[in-house]
């Protein structure tokens, strides 16, 4: 398994905990995905910036 795919796990994790959490608390659908969406692009650009080789 290669970092960007470890990193990547970690971040969906995250991400569907929060979500969780959120309709727990009664927060509306399109909140909760815009914020996945926002996260999955954070987890995105983390895990690419940490799996690239350097030269």
């Amino acid at each position: 398994m290669s970092w960007f795919n470890l990193s990547f796990v970690g971040w969906l994790i995250v991400i569907v905990a929060l979500a969780l959490v959120a309709y727990k608390y009664d927060v509306p659908g399109f909140w909760i995905g815009i914020g996945a969406l926002l996260l999955l692009g954070v987890g995105i650009i983390t895990s690419v910036k940490h799996a690239k080789p350097r030269i």
